[in-house]
């Protein structure tokens, strides 16, 4: 007990160590202190770069990278530090293209490894700037520029450059993005590799013209009728048409 503990070491002593643990409890914020260190550490690529020296094999350092990169506060230096280690495995480089604080810089770094797998995971990310979805747009893999297609971030310039693509799956993944200019929703929509397949998704953009909402109430699919419906950009006489075939085909 504490009591116990300060008839052993003495009552002066025994103050001097409460005041000296309260003085470290108080430095470290109430963290423990391999936490704080490591916070610490993910803030300073020079303490960070001696850590790394420290161990002893490749394992010790793999792990210690993904505990690294899992921190929040983790810095964009140290971000890019950890992307061009040779200790990195390739979930380890994955993680770091999930995390918010990757700089523009490392996204760079990483197209110019021109590895699918990277690629397609930053192509992925809806945190990546538009800058960095700009540089996919040229890859030669229809996946990965499918993926910048179906991306929140892409712009409409960069939606545009693909709606051109040579690959339907592209186009199409261009005309389901709410950000696709109207002017290239209907280019897509007269497009044969891609208009008759893709009728649900111009029936749900918002930025599909509203002469082909027109056209798409006369769909056989209710599905499209439906998505017409539910489309924010629908014009009042489209949805008084669905209402009134509604009411006709219920009240036979």
């Amino acid at each position: 007990s504490r009591d116990e503990f300060a008839q052993i070491v003495g009552q002066e002593n025994f103050v001097t160590f409460l005041n000296l643990m309260s003085s470290k409890t108080k430095s470290i914020e109430g963290k423990h202190p391999a936490k704080k260190e490591l916070e610490d550490l993910v803030q300073n690529v020079a303490m960070f770069s001696q850590k790394i020296s420290s161990f002893k094999n490749e394992e010790e350092k793999r792990d210690f990278l993904s505990l690294a990169v899992s921190q929040k506060n983790i810095s964009p230096e140290i971000l890019d530090y950890i992307a061009k280690s040779d200790a990195s495995s390739i979930w380890i480089k994955k993680y770091v293209i999930k995390h918010p604080n990757t700089s523009i810089q490392t996204f760079e770094y990483f197209i110019n490894l021109r590895n699918h797998d990277i690629d397609l995971e930053i192509a992925r990310n809806q945190n990546v700037q538009p800058e960095i979805l700009n540089l996919l747009v040229q890859s030669v893999n229809e996946q990965i520029k499918g993926e910048v297609a179906k991306n929140k971030n892409s712009t409409p310039e960069i939606l545009t450059k693909l709606s051109t693509d040579f690959s339907a799956y592209v186009k199409y993944k261009v005309s389901s993005n709410p950000k696709t200019p109207p002017e290239v929703m209907r280019a897509l929509f007269n497009d044969e590799d891609v208009g008759l397949f893709n009728i649900t998704a111009f029936a749900h953009n918002p930025n599909t013209p509203q002469d082909i909402l027109s056209l798409l109430v006369n769909d056989p699919d209710f599905n499209v009728k439906l998505a017409v419906a539910g489309n924010p950009s629908t014009s009042a006489d489209i949805l008084s048409a669905l209402y009134l075939e509604h009411k006709h085909n219920t009240s036979k």
